[in-house]
């Protein structure tokens, strides 16, 4: 005579099993879409070289004044001596990544423009550096618009769009750039944490980043 009790838990058991594997096949089906999703995406927005981008037209001696502008300021914010809000055009900026050595994982790569009260820059990044390091080999290139935020003296660069070949990138692709901290890949500066810890905003105006002290 068979146990209704063991008969009860066998069918659970199969019923358990049943629903499980349903639940990893549909896990099995959207893991695999989102990857063909993204991979339709990136044959479509993405390129298998850089473009070059346009090489900031600098003397050494521009490149030498913007740096030193920028050093001053940041000495002022160390030193807690009060100071004018730094203004700096897409020129000085362009010439900044042109000269510094702090900026060269930059160079190359970004070629700044301020458009509409936006940052903004001619960008051609490799994907390995843009948190798909899966993809290494491809490149984004297109017109790339930037959000920064200062909180606590610490600096976050984002992308909060991506364009190319006058398209945004789909929201699949644009979620996964988001995530990068461009900030973090910078060349790190022993004295910019106490000069950061000064600042109270960093705003476009006027066709010009301002850079605002603390008062």
């Amino acid at each position: 005579m068979t146990d209704p009790i063991a008969k009860q838990r066998r069918g659970r058991f199969f019923y358990g099993c049943l629903a499980g594997s349903a639940l990893l096949v549909a896990m099995l089906t959207t893991a695999f879409l989102g990857l063909w999703h993204l991979k339709r995406a990136l044959n479509e927005f993405t390129d298998a070289r850089p473009i070059p981008e346009p090489k900031a037209q600098v003397s050494a001696a521009q490149g030498q004044e913007v740096q030193q502008r920028f050093e001053a300021f940041g000495q002022a914010l160390r030193d807690h001596r009060p100071v004018a809000p730094l203004v700096v055009s897409a020129e000085d900026l362009n010439a900044l990544i042109a000269t510094s050595p702090r900026l060269r994982a930059l160079r190359g790569k970004l070629y700044v423009v301020i458009e509409g009260g936006r940052l903004k820059g001619l960008a051609s990044m490799p994907l390995s550096e843009a948190g798909l390091r899966m993809f290494g080999g491809r490149y984004l290139n297109g017109i790339a618009t930037f959000g920064f935020r200062l909180n606590n003296g610490v600096l976050g660069v984002r992308f909060d769009d991506f364009q190319v070949r006058g398209k945004s990138l789909p929201k699949l692709l644009m979620n996964r750039i988001r995530k990068e901290d461009l900030a973090q890949r910078l060349k790190p500066n022993p004295h910019a944490a106490s000069a950061l810890d000064r600042l109270q905003d960093l705003e476009v105006r006027d066709g010009k980043l301002v850079i605002v002290p603390l008062p």
